[in-house]
């Protein structure tokens, strides 16, 4: 497993472990004033980061025979 695959594999369970956290931010993806703003703000952060990070990855795939 190279670093991108370990860094995504990371992005992946810190998303799992807030949603588990905090069921209701699930399906957010505007940060609002309230108890868990920072909590939201690092979600979004690391859903951003993963899918920059998957793209990436996209790229690298060797084209498919055609």
């Amino acid at each position: 497993m190279d670093l991108i695959q370990e860094q995504i594999l990371i992005y992946r369970l810190l998303i799992a472990y807030i949603e588990r956290r905090h069921p209701e931010m699930v399906n957010m993806n505007n940060i609002t004033e309230g108890p868990n703003s920072d909590e939201l703000q690092r979600l979004l952060t690391y859903r951003s980061s993963l899918k920059t990070l998957e793209r990436f990855t996209e790229e690298d795939k060797p084209a498919s025979n055609q």
